[in-house]
């Protein structure tokens, strides 16, 4: 290498997977599903961004505690296409459930390009107050 030396950042890839996972280097993922996650008092909702999907081309699954979606996007067929710049793509996002969460109870909406799945809290992981007894 000609004696030249690594950057610190790329002297070690631990050093990268370091910033990674204590929030100093923002990694997004960008492109089909990408997704955004938000906690009401009730449940946790998943939008992900899905131009030109349609209902017919996502797929979501639950399996062993993760949520699974996916999705195709493919060509019409028919017409000759003489220039495009959108081509057939697909995507798949697998994300872990919490605990908290029901995976029985999961709704999904499409519109606008962002497909919602709101996945409901289970009822025993609200908060509740327990009341101390004394001794008689």
């Amino acid at each position: 290498m000609n004696g030249a030396t690594l950057p610190a950042v790329m002297s070690s890839p631990f050093r990268i997977a370091d910033r990674v996972f204590d929030g100093r280097l923002d990694v997004r993922y960008v492109g089909p599903g990408a997704v955004s996650v938000t906690e009401t008092g009730s449940a946790t909702i998943f939008e992900f961004d899905v131009p030109g999907f349609t209902a017919d081309s996502l797929s979501i699954d639950v399996e062993d505690g993760r949520l699974i979606v996916a999705g195709r996007r493919e060509e019409a067929e028919g017409d000759r296409k003489v220039y495009s710049e959108r081509r057939m793509t697909s995507f798949r996002r697998i994300l872990t459930l919490d605990r908290r969460l029901d995976p029985s109870a999961i709704t999904a909406d499409l519109a606008n390009g962002v497909l919602k799945v709101t996945v409901a809290r289970r009822p025993e992981s609200e908060r509740r107050r327990i009341d101390v007894r004394t001794a008689s």
